[in-house]
């Protein structure tokens, strides 16, 4: 018993492969980028996620990669606007692997304080955001609330995002389609 403890524990024997090695050693390279104080850097290795995604389409990846860039997004530093949209890039194009994610309210939960900025722009790029999780999360009343609220919002380009995050919900939630038609 002794012997077994003391030699080393390999990927195998926790039941991961060389791949699996392969993905998890690529996420962390990727999240060293994205805890770079430099918004280049971050914004770099924002990029790389959907080749990630592509080549390791595991769900315990997707859903760890989505939950980091979930915290890059809603954290405020100089250049945090540019982050996001290079965040809202990335949920876009990667929506085949979205309903990977097992962790849907966490993310919500980090996406969603950025709802409460006072910049319109923070605001707009969180209902883009929002908008492309649709098939994920369409019938979350809670980010319906907050899309509905935003369709009142006064800067055109928090409206914009708002009415396409509706058009996005609209076409995959049932709730949305009863709601307007109840009024």
């Amino acid at each position: 018993m002794a012997t077994a403890l003391a030699r080393p524990i390999s990927f195998t024997d926790i039941g991961l492969n060389d791949q699996d090695q392969d993905g998890n050693s690529a996420l962390l390279e990727l999240d060293r980028g994205l805890k770079s104080s430099r918004t280049g850097e971050q914004c770099e290795a924002i990029s790389k996620f959907p080749a990630l995604f592509e080549k390791y389409p595991f769900p315990i990846l997707i859903n760890s990669a989505l939950l980091k860039l979930a915290e890059v997004f809603r954290q405020e530093t100089p250049g945090s606007n540019f982050v996001r949209v290079c965040v809202v890039e990335v949920v876009e194009s990667c929506g085949r692997h979205l309903d990977k994610l097992i962790n849907v309210d966490e993310f919500l939960r980090r996406i969603t304080t950025v709802m409460h900025s006072n910049d319109p722009l923070a605001r707009a790029l969180t209902l883009r955001t929002l908008g492309w999780m649709s098939g994920v999360v369409g019938e979350n009343r809670r980010v319906q609330h907050l899309i509905r609220e935003a369709l009142d919002a006064k800067e055109s380009v928090e409206l914009q995002a708002a009415i396409m995050a509706a058009e996005k919900y609209a076409a995959k939630s049932k709730l949305v389609c009863e709601m307007h038609s109840d009024s």
